[in-house]
């Protein structure tokens, strides 16, 4: 692949505007052999991108047999009907931090494997001032990238209020719960006028 090539599809993904397949011939380039000294820089990067998704791919492969099984024990008592009981919610607040001490230990477990592999970055910059205006340069690109990507999730607060009118209903189930021993009685007394 030539140069110029190279340097079109960086300044593209860097931009945030680079698709799959051209995402792919990036990381295919960089993890070949023939690799131009001047995109050094840029191989460290794509090769040290390429650990980190190892990583998160395994994080991810857990966390969606735990969603799975999870799933899985809803479908299960869907079909009782169980009741909140102390009980009940003390066994789901032990899962969910159990659920959260393995993915933390998995996390440290990868993180101690995967790090011993890495390549060890140093400093490039002989002024600490010039330094930090480019990492600035830089997490203002992200920040302006992530804050584009992360508008749509503002249509999840109306979906909250929406949950919460479903408390009503289950106030509205207990006072009913309470009006069955006035049911009962008026059913006695309608059987002792009769006789």
């Amino acid at each position: 692949m030539e140069k110029q090539e190279i340097k079109i599809l960086l300044e593209k993904y860097y931009d945030g505007n680079t698709s799959k397949e051209e995402d792919n011939i990036l990381f295919e380039y960089f993890s070949s052999n023939n690799v131009d000294s001047e995109f050094s820089s840029d191989k460290e990067y794509f090769s040290f991108l390429k650990n980190e998704k190892i990583i998160s791919s395994s994080i991810n492969d857990l966390s969606d047999q735990i969603w799975n099984n999870i799933e899985d024990y809803e479908k299960i008592i869907s079909h009782k009907t169980l009741k909140y009981s102390k009980l009940y919610k003390f066994t789901l607040a032990v899962a969910a931090s159990l659920i959260i001490v393995m993915i933390s230990i998995t996390i440290f477990k990868y993180d101690l494997i995967f790090h011993k592999n890495q390549i060890q970055f140093t400093d490039t910059y002989d002024n600490p001032e010039l330094a930090y205006m480019e990492v600035k340069k830089a997490l203002l690109f992200v920040s302006e990238k992530f804050n584009k990507g992360t508008n749509h999730i503002k249509s999840l607060d109306t979906f909250e209020k929406g949950t919460k009118d479903l408390q009503l209903i289950e106030n509205f189930d207990k006072g009913l719960n309470e009006l069955k021993p006035v049911k009962s009685v008026e059913i006695v007394n309608k059987y002792i006028k009769n006789k």
